[in-house]
């Protein structure tokens, strides 16, 4: 024992490596120590970070604020699909009202039952691709409502130059009878679009997008809780992007955009 402690006197190196070698042994111990007790949850190595350990509360903290964000996120897509089935009905309306007028105008069954469906298609494409955050501002409103009756009267010529070469399934005999011209089946059509479809669908995406923000506001202290930082910062990032929204949608309207 007295040559080892010359020699360590005598020796830095040797005293370096006996110092490494005590506090190797150590960390060795209480290592054990922690995984028995359960203090420890798992441990990684790497060249860059080194050694790291992460505790069992970590862990813990870490899948909880999992959990908590998979329940925000069902929360979110409801609402989108709640305001998918909202847009969906308002077009369905429509729908029934392009029926209605087809009926004092087109007096073949068959002719309505077929228009009526190709008509349904490009509303609820509109619905489908659900960017009404956009296009139903103030000042896209009206290039937007345009776009839809350009897309409605395509249908219609479309149905109207197919059913020129048709038989009639009647009598199986005679041809189709031609389609009234577009501005007797379609008028009012314009301003129905806009105060029946596009201005209440306008509106329930004004609550949805505030209903958004009441799910992020209410998820958010648990992630501050849990000191999920990241997801702290999603929510934030949500509620302004959503409130953006929401006032983009209220805007009153300028005089040149009415």
């Amino acid at each position: 024992m007295k040559e080892f402690s010359v020699l360590l006197g005598t020796s830095p190196e040797a005293l370096k490596i006996f110092v490494i070698g005590c506090f190797a042994i150590s960390g060795l111990v209480i290592f054990i120590v922690a995984s028995k007790m359960g203090w420890l949850e798992s441990f990684s190595a790497s060249k860059e970070k080194g050694i790291t350990f992460e505790g069992k509360k970590a862990t813990e903290k870490i899948f909880e604020s999992g959990n908590i964000n998979k329940l925000m996120d069902d929360q979110i897509h409801k609402l989108d699909n709640e305001m998918l089935d909202y847009a969906l009905e308002r077009s369905n309306n429509i729908r029934r009202m392009l029926s209605k007028q087809l009926n004092t105008k087109i007096y073949c069954a068959s002719s309505r039952r077929a228009l009526a469906a190709c008509l349904r298609y490009p509303l609820y494409e509109a619905s489908r691709r659900n960017n009404f955050k956009y296009v139903l501002r103030p000042e896209n409103i009206k290039s937007y409502i345009d776009r839809v009756m350009r897309e409605l009267s395509s249908e219609y010529d479309e149905f109207a130059i197919e059913l020129e070469n048709n038989v009639c399934p009647v009598d199986g005999v005679k041809n189709c009878k031609q389609l009234p011209p577009l501005a007797d089946v379609f008028e009012d059509v314009k301003s129905q679009l806009v105060e029946q479809w596009a201005i209440p669908i306008r509106q329930e995406q004004v609550r949805m997008h505030y209903s958004k923000i009441s799910t992020y506001k209410q998820f958010m202290p648990s992630f501050e809780q849990l000191g999920d930082k990241v997801r702290v910062k999603v929510c934030e990032n949500c509620i302004e992007k959503n409130t953006q929204y929401a006032e983009a949608l209220k805007r009153k309207p300028e005089v040149n955009e009415l």
